[in-house]
């Protein structure tokens, strides 16, 4: 029997950018799990031809929550263990809190925000459990070269972007059920990865129907994914990333 609404979880979607976090957000939406909609969800653009499934009202905030941490998505600020609940950010927990309930008004849902792979520890203390997370990897070289043809982003500083994002990422999730998706996988193997998902989703409360799970899988295309890694993995990867 599953579980009363109140009880279904906030599913984070959480990923460096360019990492494939709008095709993991989209395939829930497919599952019937609900993300923003309306004239809050961030419309398709020339980067992103199937929509972010973000919404534009969290997105800002979150860009102010990062400048008041003294840092932006691409410039991520030094936090300290413990921060999230530091007084100073007080005067923004009400309007966090109502954004997030007029964003989100039912349950199960999906918010999807690379900029959480930063401010993950501040949303846990607003939003209220149960929650859940979709951790998705995607290979840092794969990644570099998407900012560089987005941003004009060099090499270096790409891979340290996305060095920090994922690190951050890794420590915020402790303690949240997680699945981490591996971004070429999701693509190169849709019906298995989407097995995968409705399995954890199950294992959190949402149950998922067959022909939906069918719908989902037909959502999924590997021509989603325009970089590709070089077998020459010599440009700047530390053994360590």
């Amino acid at each position: 029997m599953p579980p009363p609404v109140s009880e279904y979880p906030c599913v984070f979607v959480v990923g460096m950018h360019r990492s494939g976090t709008s095709a993991t957000a989209g395939t829930l939406d497919a599952l019937g799990v609900a993300t923003p909609s309306g004239k809050d969800r961030v419309g398709r653009r020339k980067w992103n031809a199937r929509g972010y499934f973000e919404s534009e009202r969290m997105m800002t905030f979150n860009d102010r929550l990062l400048a008041c941490l003294g840092g932006t998505w691409a410039a991520p600020p030094l936090l300290m263990p413990g921060w999230e609940r530091d007084h100073a950010l007080d005067s923004l927990r009400p309007r966090a809190g109502q954004f997030f309930a007029e964003t989100f008004p039912a349950r199960p849902m999906a918010w999807k925000d690379p900029r959480n792979c930063i401010t993950l520890p501040f949303w846990r203390t607003i939003v209220s459990p149960p929650m859940a997370a979709v951790f998705v990897y995607r290979d840092p070289l794969e990644v570099a070269r998407s900012l560089h043809a987005r941003n004009g982003a060099g090499v270096t500083y790409s891979l340290a972007l996305w060095d920090r994002h994922v690190r951050c990422a890794a420590t915020n999730l402790v303690g949240l059920p997680t699945l981490v998706a591996d971004y070429a996988r999701v693509l190169d193997h849709p019906s298995s990865w989407i097995g995968e998902l409705v399995d954890f989703l199950r294992s959190i409360g949402i149950e998922i129907d067959a022909p939906t799970r069918q719908a989902a899988i037909a959502s999924l295309d590997a021509d989603l994914r325009h970089q590709h890694a070089p077998v020459d993995r010599s440009s700047g990867v530390w053994d360590l990333q």
